[in-house]
């Protein structure tokens, strides 16, 4: 299935960079799969491929190693190739070889030209020490589950993506039945989600009972590793509550996560290094309320108030066991439909601006009603672009944004995102934008392009 982050990984091959590239994201999202993808392709029979979760003789040899031409002799002893600097060399599960990992940043220093690629689970949290890694040693890309791009890919649809470019370039609908068939392929995604495994069983099987088991099997593999590097047993019935929970309040009116709704006692400190942790594994996604939405909104961030959502939307549809026909037709599950879209929107967002500058606002009015905002980015002239997100026919209503736009003037552009054809309201600067395009949109710096 084509993965966009090929392109990149190519690119980085050719690239004169010699610095260690480091593939980090959450378990089973395909990060080993490009990467040997991109080894077979354009480096045939000159690559090495080393996982030290096996422990096998790699790991035993190499993981006290410090220096790079002592690792680079050892591989050479027992792989019984004559590696050079127009090898790739891959080291997956890196984490494991904690004298290793530190030490590559000293092919930087010793100006060697070999190309070497780590992969591993849990490195977002390892990379965050300076020390180990100064600037410019190492080269980073993160992968995250299949969007809706590569899903168009991988269904034989991608003939639609020049239409939906073609309508955001432009600000004209797509014709109606190709945006209704976007619809369709939308829902398909928000049940299926981007989990490679999962959705090449589909695709393979077409039997979404059989995709349905595949999504909770990957559920319960992530909460058993999700403890796998914690040590603090304490932290580990934390993480796993915080995990569980997640679709209890997303299915909520207000779906503002609240600790006390699981111990009464719990404050944001007793949880913040389970939280913590749960992030570093990149399978959950936190977005902080915001005090006020004018810009900058990273210095309005109040961090006792947050949302807590899955790095898939497919993994929501399997925690509350969601078919396409329930998704679209019943009322019953309206909350929980809008839930979905959330995460859909969320995630897909994620992967262009990154989860950091993305936040929400509540508000209340002179009655003391209460008003969300879903979520709040900026665009590329440093305005804030509050966003609503409606799942459903055109009959919908945007109560919050209406009543933040009639109070605040300052607000000068938002964005609905709907089942709705692209449309501009002029007179309220308000951009209605279909769901299945919001991965489309152009960005620049993490934020987003909106004339």
């Amino acid at each position: 299935m084509k993965r966009l982050i090929n392109d990149k990984l190519y690119e980085w091959s050719k690239s004169d960079n010699n610095a260690p590239l480091f593939v980090v994201g959450a378990r089973q999202i395909g990060k080993t799969y490009s990467v040997m993808h991109l080894a077979e392709n354009y480096y045939k029979d000159k690559y090495i491929y080393i996982n030290f979760l096996d422990k096998d003789e790699y790991y035993k040899l190499l993981k006290d190693k410090t220096n790079p031409n002592d690792i680079i002799q050892t591989i050479r002893l027992i792989s019984r190739k004559n590696i050079d600097e127009s090898w790739l060399i891959i080291f997956d599960e890196i984490q494991e070889v904690e004298d290793l990992k530190t030490s590559l940043k000293l092919f930087v220093e010793y100006n060697l030209k070999y190309k070497i690629i780590c992969l591993g689970s849990y490195l977002g949290n390892m990379l965050n020490d300076k020390s180990s890694f100064p600037v410019g040693k190492i080269n980073r890309i993160e992968l995250f589950p299949m969007n809706f791009h590569e899903f168009l890919y991988a269904t034989k649809y991608d003939h639609l993506i020049e239409n939906i470019k073609e309508s955001i370039a432009t600000n004209k609908p797509i014709d109606g039945p190709i945006h209704e068939k976007l619809n369709s392929l939308l829902y398909d995604f928000m049940i299926i989600g981007g989990m490679p495994r999962v959705l090449y069983n589909y695709i393979n099987n077409n039997n979404l009972l059989e995709t349905m088991e595949n999504k909770r099997s990957l559920i319960n593999d992530y909460k058993t590793d999700i403890t796998k590097y914690i040590s603090s047993n304490n932290d580990k019935l934390k993480c796993q509550t915080l995990y569980d929970n997640i679709p209890v309040f997303l299915s909520k009116e207000n779906n503002k996560f609240k600790l006390s709704s699981m111990d009464k006692t719990a404050r944001y400190l007793n949880y913040s290094n389970a939280i913590e942790s749960l992030l570093a594994t990149k399978i959950i996604y936190k977005i902080n309320n915001v005090k006020t939405i004018s810009p900058p909104l990273k210095m309005k961030v109040n961090e006792s108030e947050f949302k807590i959502y899955y790095n898939d939307c497919g993994f929501l549809s399997a925690n509350f066991n969601i078919n396409q026909d329930i998704l679209i037709n019943s009322e019953e599950y309206k909350d929980i439909r809008g839930s979905i879209a959330e995460n859909y929107i969320l995630s897909e967002l994620v992967q262009k601006i990154g989860v950091s500058n993305i936040n929400y606002y509540s508000f209340r009015d002179s009655s003391n009603n209460m008003y969300e905002i879903d979520f709040c980015i900026e665009n590329n002239k440093g305005q804030s672009i509050p966003i609503e997100i409606k799942f459903g026919d055109d009959n919908f209503k945007t109560k919050s944004l209406n009543k933040l736009l009639l109070n605040n003037e300052s607000i000068k552009v938002s964005i609905v995102f709907s089942s709705k054809n692209f449309h501009y309201d002029s007179d309220r600067k308000i951009y209605y934008i279909p769901m299945y395009a919001v991965g489309f949109l152009n960005f620049i710096d993490n934020r987003i392009i909106l004339e």
